[in-house]
Parts: C-alpha cells; sequence; structure tokens
C-alpha cells in the first residue's frame, strides 16, 4: 500500500515526530511499578495522538507481548488497519477521498486503482447506475422563429428563462434521482452533470453546473454564475441547405426552395404557403437579403430575396428561382471536383488540350435548356486588369463554355453555341484574379481546344 503524500504532511503538522512512549508495568490494583518483570507479561503504552482524521487527539493503547526468552517485544512501527484507513508510525488514520484530474462522467465515480486503498489522484471508473437512463441532451432548442422547440432535444423537454420572449435556452432531462441518469456529457469544459431542481418544480432536472468557475462546453456560457445555457444567437437558423442535406430543415419550414428543372442547381429550405412576411423566420446572421413572402411561381413561399442586388448569407449564392430572385445553397454533385488543372496565366491558342471523356458531370450550365454532359474544371488567373476572351474553337463535339468566380460560386457567364457548335464567352477581370473555367457539353463529351485571347 501506498503512504499518502497528504498523510505525511499531517504527519509534520502533529509536530514534526511522534513522541515518545511511556511504558507503565500495570500491577492490577491501580499503582505502578518500575520494577522489571520476566514471563509473560503486559506493557501498556500509552501516548496521544489522533485516529482519524482530523479528529482531536485521543488516547491510543498499543498491546505488546514480551518474548520471555529474548526479553523483546514485536514491531511498534506499524500496524493492522481496518479497511479504509492507513498507519502511519502506528497510528491508523482515515484515507482521503481520490481526487481525478478531471470531471467524471455521471455514470462514473472517482475512485483508487485496486489495490492501493489510500491514493492521492484517482481515476474515472464506471459505476453501475441504480436507476434507468434519460433520454435528452445539452443543446440549444430555440428555433429560427425564436421559438422553444422540443424536437431539437432528442426526448427532453426545451427550458428558457421565458417562453413568451425567451433569451436563453438549453435542453434539460427532468425527474432524475441520480445524476448517473442524465443524458452524457457534452465532451467539452469541465462543469459537472448535476441531478437538482433547478426549475422549482419539484422534481430532479440534468444540467450542466458552473457555479465554481468550471467551464462551460464550446458555445455555452454560465448563465447566473451556476448554469450552463446558451444564447439567443444560437438559434437554430432557418434557409438551411437542403439540396445537399436533404432533412435538415428547421421545425416550421416545409419546402425546399429550388431553381426548378430537372437538374436544380441550388435550393434552400423554406415555409410554402405563408400568408405575408410575418410568417417568415428570421435571416440568418450574415448578409443582408432580406426574408420575403412571395409568389416566385408556385404560390407565396418565405425565401431570401436578393433581387435587388443584395447579399446573400455566407455560402448561399444569389440564384434564379421562377418570377425572381432568392438566395440559394448551391448543389454539390456526388464526387465533386473542384478543378482538374491550373493554367497560370497563359494566353495564346491552344492553352489547354484535353478531353472531357470520363471527367465526370459536376456542373449544370443555365444557358443549354438542361443539355449538359460530362465537364473539365480549370483554374485561370488573369496576367492584367483587361477584357479577357475564352473559346472552344478547334474543339470535336458540342461543347458549352462557363466561368465562374470559385469552386461553388454562381456562373458569370455562360454560352452555348457562338462558332457553330462551339463555345465563345468575353469577360472583364481584375489583374490577379483567378476564374474557373469550366469546358462542358450539350449531352455529350469529347475533346476540347480552350483558347485565350
Amino acid at each position: 500500500m501506498r503512504r499518502s503524500r497528504r498523510w505525511l504532511l499531517l504527519a509534520f503538522a502533529l509536530g514534526g515526530c511522534i513522541p515518545p512512549l511511556v511504558a507503565v508495568e500495570d500491577d492490577g490494583d491501580g499503582s505502578s511499578s518500575d520494577d522489571s518483570s520476566t514471563g509473560d507479561s503486559t506493557i501498556t503504552t500509552t501516548t496521544a495522538g489522533p485516529t482519524t482524521s482530523p479528529p482531536p487527539p485521543t488516547t491510543i493503547t498499543t498491546v505488546t507481548t514480551i518474548d520471555p526468552d529474548t526479553g523483546t517485544s514485536a514491531d511498534t512501527d506499524d500496524c493492522e488497519c481496518p479497511p479504509g484507513q492507513i498507519c502511519l508510525a502506528g497510528v491508523c488514520f482515515d484515507c482521503p477521498e481520490p481526487i481525478c484530474d478531471h470531471a467524471c462522467a455521471p455514470n462514473e465515480s472517482c475512485a483508487c486503482p485496486p489495490g492501493d486503498e489510500c491514493c492521492d489522484l484517482g481515476t474515472c471508473t464506471p459505476t453501475d447506475c441504480p436507476a434507468d437512463p434519460l433520454p435528452g441532451n445539452y443543446d440549444a432548442c430555440l428555433d429560427a422563429m425564436s421559438t422553444p422547440n422540443d424536437a431539437f432535444c432528442d426526448g427532453a423537454p426545451c427550458v428558457t428563462d421565458d417562453d413568451s420572449n425567451p433569451s436563453v435556452s438549453v435542453c434539460m432531462a427532468s425527474e432524475c434521482d441520480l445524476a448517473c441518469q442524465c443524458p452524457p456529457h457534452p465532451g467539452t469544459g469541465n462543469a459537472q452533470v448535476v441531478c437538482e431542481d433547478v426549475t422549482g418544480e419539484g422534481v430532479g432536472n440534468c444540467w450542466l453546473d458552473c457555479q465554481s468557475g468550471e467551464t462551460c462546453p464550446d458555445g455555452m456560457e454560465c448563465f447566473g454564475g451556476f448554469i450552463c445555457i446558451w444564447d439567443p444567437a444560437s438559434a437554430h437558423s432557418a434557409y438551411g441547405d437542403c439540396i445537399n442535406s436533404p432533412g435538415t430543415c428547421q421545425p416550421g419550414e416545409n419546402a425546399c426552395l429550388t431553381d426548378g428543372g430537372g437538374a436544380p442547381t441550388g435550393g434552400a429550405c423554406s415555409l410554402a404557403g405563408c400568408a405575408s412576411t410575418t410568417d417568415c423566420p428570421a435571416p440568418p446572421a450574415t448578409g443582408n437579403a432580406p426574408a420575403t413572402c412571395a409568389d416566385l411561381g408556385n404560390g407565396n413561399t418565405c425565401h431570401l430575396d436578393c433581387s435587388m442586388g443584395q447579399t446573400c448569407p455566407d455560402g448561399m449564392v444569389c440564384t434564379g428561382v421562377g418570377m425572381g430572385m432568392a438566395c440559394l445553397w448551391p448543389f454539390v454533385p456526388p464526387n465533386f471536383t473542384c478543378i482538374d488543372g491550373d493554367l497560370g496565366s497563359a494566353l495564346g491558342p491552344a492553352v489547354a488540350i484535353g478531353t472531357t471523356t470520363g471527367g465526370g458531370n459536376d456542373h449544370f450550365p443555365s444557358c443549354t435548356g438542361g443539355g449538359n454532359d460530362e465537364d473539365v474544371q480549370l483554374r485561370w488567373t488573369a496576367p492584367a486588369d483587361g477584357t479577357y476572351t475564352f473559346d472552344t474553337i478547334g474543339s470535336d463535339y458540342d461543347t458549352v463554355l462557363m466561368i465562374h468566380p470559385d469552386c461553388v460560386g454562381p456562373e458569370l457567364v455562360c454560352n452555348d453555341d457562338t462558332v457553330m457548335l462551339l463555345s465563345e464567352v468575353t469577360l472583364g477581370i481584375a489583374g490577379g484574379q483567378s476564374v474557373l473555367i469550366v469546358i462542358d457539353g450539350w449531352n455529350q463529351s469529347g475533346n476540347y481546344v480552350l483558347n485565350i485571347q
């Protein structure tokens, strides 16, 4: 058994050493004598010292049997202590509670390693919870309309400071009896999972306790100096990416708005059937495109209106939808390839020669009426400010030519047929600006030639 460093410090606190033992022979009549004895006799040794930590000193009586043949006694520097105590200089002390270097999960306890009952540093050890676990999490639970919504909580209720005008929210499993029943810790921060009544409803709630200075999980804050919560900025955003991630729309959104056609180039979650703009969820924090309820061709739909040049939220692009313009998330095809090659700032005839066959169908041109095929993406950087012409003269198939600002940005220009079945576009580009040249085909692939003047 390893002796605790903290217990050694306690021994020093008691005076730096253990006082000498005083031997007194008991004659059985209340008197004492210093006469020596032979044979079996009992020596009673008395000294002051603690038996537990940190109770006041008590009298410890140690019984030692004298060997009649040698006149010597057994070693009294060690002692046999009951479980949960440690022996120091012949005195038994209670073992201290171990300390773990991180917060243990609700279904764990901090305990000493096997074989070491008294330790300074313990380990988080799984314990069996005597009650059934509760469903839930500790997520934010305000929807895009800043309304509390239990749908975000995986079976737990959404708790706010004010349901009519909430400023904070958190999912909070209820009716717990023990912390080990609570949902698992989010994984960041060291705020403790506790089971206590925090709502005043007389039942146990599962929440993250930060009242002793513990740090909350990433994105959460210590509200009122005692509980980790989410502020309103953490409300789940509307107008999400339903074109690449179906099923991600928020409660209250009932449609995925796209630019139509058999191969839409973008989409966004929306509310179809709105009566007015007040029915629409608030827009995301970035961009200034307003939330609008308007008929784009298939009845009123909530969307982010960019028809007057407003900027879209980060990652979204302004796209023509029916009779208007709306911010959509660009479609990213499976196995999408962004760049197949970099042309640097090359100018002249045949700066690139190759084939689109086997290149994959990564883009959907807007100038073909739906016709497209496999394509190739080439990055090019303008050597100086100027107007540049790009064409596919010399190619052996019906080409389509597009230029994008980057991998997912909207088309800057698109052309199908200018010279017979070949394509040509002209665009002003600032020196040092890079663009993505996409060589596509009208329902066919083939060998291409790219010229830049």
